[in-house]
C-alpha cells in the first residue's frame, strides 16, 4: 500500500472511531412522531424569535454609538435600515434605543427624557418609519412615565 492510501485509510478508520464515540447522542429521526416534530418546530421558532430579538439589540447599540461616535452617516443609515425593518420590529428597536439613552449604561452617562427626544428629533429619524415616530413624539410625555414606572 502507498503512503497516500495509509493516510486515508487512517482517515476513514479514525472517522469511524470517532462516529462510536458520538452515536448514541444521535436522534433517530426515523422515530419521529407528528408530537416530537411539533416541538422541534416550536423550538426552532423560539429559536429565530430569540436571534431576531438579539439581532434588534445589537443593532440598537450600533445606532447609539455610531451616534456618539460620530461616525453615523448615510451609508450608516441604510444600512441599518436593511434589518428587520418591519414596523413591529421598528417598534422594539424604537424601545430598546429609548431605553439604552436613558439608562445609566449608556457610554458616558443617562440622558433626561427631553435630551433623549431631543436626539430621536434630530438624529434618529432615518431608523423609523414617519408614522411611528409621530405617534412617539404624541405619547412621548406618557412614555417618559411608562420608562419611570419600570
Amino acid at each position: 500500500m502507498d503512503e497516500q492510501d495509509k493516510i486515508e485509510l487512517e482517515k476513514y478508520a479514525l472517522i469511524h472511531l470517532r462516529f462510536d464515540e458520538i452515536k448514541d447522542l444521535m436522534i433517530e429521526t426515523d422515530s419521529y412522531d407528528e408530537h416530537t416534530y411539533e416541538v422541534l418546530k416550536e423550538k426552532t421558532d423560539l429559536g429565530a424569535k430569540i436571534g431576531k430579538r438579539i439581532q434588534l439589540a445589537q443593532k440598537s447599540n450600533d445606532i447609539i454609538r455610531a451616534h456618539y461616535e460620530g461616525s453615523a452617516d448615510e451609508a450608516f443609515a441604510q444600512q441599518m435600515n436593511k434589518i428587520q425593518f418591519e414596523i413591529p420590529n421598528q417598534i422594539i428597536l424604537l424601545a430598546d434605543c429609548y431605553v439604552s439613552l436613558r439608562s445609566l449604561s449608556t457610554y458616558y452617562h443617562p440622558n433626561s427624557h427631553p435630551q433623549t427626544m431631543d436626539l430621536f428629533k434630530k438624529q434618529l429619524t432615518p431608523y423609523f418609519d414617519y408614522s411611528l415616530r409621530e405617534t412617539f413624539f404624541k405619547y412621548n410625555t406618557e412614555i417618559d412615565q411608562l420608562y419611570h414606572d419600570l
